[in-house]
C-alpha cells in the first residue's frame, strides 16, 4: 500500500496480508483495505492492522469470501463486495463490525458504490446490477 503526503509517494508498512484488491479512506486518519481470503485491513492513525470479528466469521458454508471491492460512506458506515465459490457476498460495517448482508445477486460482485448512506448500487459478473435503497 502507498501512502500520498501531498508530495510523495511513500510505501506503509502493513502487517503480511493476502492480496488487496480496493481500498478507501473515510477519514484523514482512517482507512480500510480489503481482498483475498476475506481479508480486511484497518489503518488508524498511521497503523494497519487485521480485521477479526469478534462476533461473526466472514465466511459462508465454510467457502471464503473474497472481497474485490469496498465504498465507506463515513467511518461508522461502509460497504464491501465481493463473492465465493458460485456466489455473491457483502458485508456491512456498522461502526463496530462487519456482518454479511443479504442481497439478491447469485454472480460475484466486482464493484460498488456508495452515493449516501440511503443508495448506493453493485456491479458484478454476467451484468448484474443490484441497488441498495431501503425504504423510507
Amino acid at each position: 500500500i502507498l501512502h500520498w503526503d501531498g508530495s510523495k509517494w511513500t510505501q506503509e508498512a502493513i502487517p503480511a496480508a493476502p492480496r488487496l484488491f480496493a481500498a478507501a479512506m473515510p477519514a484523514p486518519t482512517t482507512a480500510w483495505a480489503v481482498g483475498e481470503n476475506g481479508a480486511i485491513m484497518r489503518r488508524q492513525n498511521g497503523n494497519w492492522a487485521h480485521w477479526t470479528n469478534p462476533q461473526q466469521s466472514l465466511s459462508k458454508a465454510g467457502d471464503i469470501i473474497f472481497f474485490t471491492d469496498i465504498a465507506m460512506v463515513s467511518t461508522q458506515d461502509g460497504w464491501t463486495a465481493g463473492g465465493y465459490i458460485g456466489s455473491s457476498a457483502l458485508a456491512h460495517w456498522d461502526g463496530k463490525a462487519w456482518v454479511l448482508a443479504d442481497n439478491p445477486a447469485t454472480e460475484w460482485l466486482q464493484a460498488i458504490d456508495m452515493l449516501s448512506d440511503r443508495e448506493g448500487w453493485a456491479v458484478g459478473d454476467q451484468g448484474t446490477i443490484i441497488r441498495y435503497a431501503p425504504g423510507p
